[in-house]
């Protein structure tokens, strides 16, 4: 159906979707001999002049420059020196940090973002200023969406499976901006997947407290994207509580409490296999819920006990993000609608919250939370898109059925939309807390723009981005403060966005008719992958 539909080849490229996302992305209508001439010496050079190339062999890491390769016997080698500066800086941030991300300055030199990881098995080092290894021989390869030249990568034969992105400026919706100390850092969007002005909605991200003594909190909001954001509502959501505590908020924004957070006893994805590793701690290793199948959506199962003295509630608190696969099975859907994309977005304006929700949930883009009872497997809550610029702690209360020594729970999913990298579940009481929820004190444009009044209220007032790097710094004041306990702060925030975005070309009615049926999409995302794979496999 995909080679059908497109007929395009399978090609890694450095792209822009309409929410700014990288992706694996079809070049079209190309033939492949274009890929495989006498060139890729050629391009390599091209890899070395725009990026910096980082070699990973027998536990050190150096950047690789100066590289050569051989088409006779596929080798690449160059010389070494030590990664350095902002490069050096950025790249850590990706280790140190909890959520992997590396978050860019605004103003921070791009060419530091620009960098390719290669793990390889073996390598010759002639002296400690060069190095030569075989393409073969590359087990991995890390990028940042940022890298340019990519297309040199999946012609050697490297798969798509083994190309991670690592250094993410993430896409989607509205950025939000903290200063951390050193720089303005990337910390996370809003209102992820409210791309019409009937999804507007309520948004809750847990934010990070550098100066925890101050009772000043700033953040700058940007429009990066080819988007116009539209925020209705900005709050500051903040609470104090014992350091042995922790404080997460449900998709509502009720705050809980956890304690003692237990593992599960078994989890495994669709097909029975385990997928504990993966979810047992926050370690950046998440299940991706890329397991194939022929049912509708992927699934994780897990299993958790129940105390003897069973309680009435649990707090189930998973760690999770979108993928930026998901955008790109989005954005291939929008572009069925060729040169008719802009009419049919035009003619379906008015269609109903809640029959726009309703599609989105019969295709596998909000995770399904569902416990099994004994009338069967039933829903106890929807996760709204939270977006792929961090990975976010949500509560999901539910209440155990009677008489239940084991607690079965399932999250369902359209195929590689979402990432889960830990899944616990608390058992004990509420903690008394003190909370406080903030209003900003100023609000000002990057034109000097006045957006607080806009910004106070849940009105039809809104603070508009219309444009490409359109950016307001808000801030906060008397946040609480008590050196003994910890502090918790939450941005509460409420609004919508809508795509700029054109295409041309043809529309393919007929395909478009299938995602009427439920599940269309998530298949449509696996059948991508899928050829996407048989494609990279062969050459």
């Amino acid at each position: 159906m995909v080679r059908q539909l497109f007929n395009f080849i399978a090609w890694l490229l450095f792209s822009a979707t309409v929410s700014g996302c990288t992706f694996y992305r079809y070049a079209k209508n190309k033939e492949r001999s274009n890929y495989y001439q006498s060139n890729i010496a050629s391009r390599w050079k091209e890899l070395d002049r725009t990026n910096y190339l980082v070699v990973h062999y027998g536990g050190s890491m150096k950047e690789l420059y100066n590289v050569q390769y051989n088409e006779g016997s596929k080798e690449v080698s160059g010389n070494l020196r030590p990664l350095s500066g902002q490069a050096l800086e950025l790249y850590n941030k990706v280790i140190v940090d909890s959520d992997g991300i590396s978050r860019r300055g605004i103003r921070k030199d791009r060419s530091a973002v620009k960098q390719i990881h290669f793990f390889v098995k073996n390598a010759a080092t002639p002296d400690s200023s060069s190095m030569r290894f075989l393409v073969s021989d590359i087990e991995k390869v890390d990028v940042s969406d940022h890298a340019s030249a990519l297309n040199i990568l999946l012609p050697l034969g490297i798969s798509a499976a083994a190309i991670g992105i690592f250094l993410a400026i993430a896409c989607n919706c509205p950025h939000v901006y903290v200063d951390n100390g050193t720089s303005q850092e990337l910390t996370n969007s809003m209102y992820t997947g409210a791309k019409a002005p009937q999804l507007e909605r309520f948004d809750h991200k847990q934010m990070p407290d550098y100066f925890s003594s101050s009772s000043n909190y700033n953040v700058n909001i940007v429009n990066e994207l080819n988007e116009q954001q539209y925020t209705n509502m900005l709050e500051l959501m903040v609470a104090i509580h014992p350091k042995d505590v922790q404080v997460f908020a449900d998709k509502q924004g009720r705050l809980f409490t956890i304690q003692q957070l237990q593992q599960p006893l078994l989890a495994n994805d669709i097909n029975g296999r385990t997928i504990m590793s993966e979810i047992r701690q926050a370690d950046l290793q998440p299940y991706k819920f890329n397991t194939a199948t022929n049912a509708r959506f992927s699934e994780a199962y897990m299993q958790f006990a129940v105390p003897e003295q069973q309680p009435e509630q649990a707090k189930l608190l998973v760690r999770l993000r979108n993928t930026s696969w998901s955008g790109f099975v989005y954005h291939q859907f929008s572009s069925l609608f060729g040169k008719n994309y802009s009419r049919w977005v035009e003619k379906n304006k008015n269609i109903s919250k809640e029959e726009r929700e309703k599609w989105m949930r019969e295709q596998g883009i909000q995770m399904q939370v569902e416990i099994k009872t004994d009338k069967g497997w039933q829903v106890i809550d929807e996760i709204d898109l939270i977006g792929e610029t961090n990975f976010n702690s949500i509560v999901v209360p539910l209440n155990i059925p009677a008489g239940s020594k084991r607690l079965d729970l399932r999250l369902r999913t359209g195929f590689m939309f979402w990432e889960l990298d830990y899944a616990g579940i608390d058992y004990s009481p509420e903690v008394k807390i003190e909370t406080q929820v903030l209003k900003p004190v100023a609000a000002k444009g990057d034109k000097g723009q006045d957006y607080l009044q806009q910004l106070s209220y849940d009105d039809n007032s809104y603070m508009e981005h219309l444009g490409e790097k359109a950016s307001t710094s808000v801030t906060f004041t008397n946040l609480l403060l008590n050196p003994a306990l910890q502090r918790t702060i939450i941005l509460r925030s409420k609004g919508y966005y809508t795509s700029k975005e054109e295409f041309t070309g043809k529309t393919y009615r007929k395909e478009l008719k299938k995602f009427k049926n439920p599940g269309e999409l998530s298949k449509f995302s696996q059948s991508l992958y899928n050829d996407l794979y048989e494609r990279t496999a062969k050459n």
